[in-house]
């Protein structure tokens, strides 16, 4: 693990890292805000997901991604008043096809272009 903790991703506090055991799992939650984020075997697994979830600027390009892919899904559900009209499905192709690299386009910048 890290000694530079991230923060929490709901409020934001640096110091708020915390874990417990319920009776059957480990969860790790904020001290700050009290937001539970996961829920683990062991206390080891639930202090390193802490670390391992995403820094801030890959969760908003994750964010960014998402949305494009979601706009890519719209355009291509073909609702049955376009089944005759090639020309407007060419078009939503295109702009699903659009939506998709603008995501990948972020995800790479985020991760170091991993191809």
């Amino acid at each position: 693990m890290s000694e530079e903790l991230l923060p929490c991703p709901k409020c934001g506090a640096a110091w708020a890292r915390r874990v417990m055991h319920t009776g059957r799992k480990w969860v790790r939650y904020c001290g700050e805000c009290g937001e539970v984020f996961g829920a683990y075997e062991t206390e080891a697994e639930a202090l390193a997901a802490w670390d391992r979830r995403a820094s801030p600027a890959l969760a908003e390009a994750a964010k960014v991604a998402v949305k494009h892919l979601v706009n890519a899904k719209k355009r291509v559900t073909v609702h049955p008043d376009e089944l005759g009209n090639a020309r407007q499905l060419q078009i939503n192709c295109d702009k699903a096809n659009a939506h998709i690299e603008a995501a990948l386009t972020q995800l790479r910048t985020a991760l170091g272009d991993v191809s």
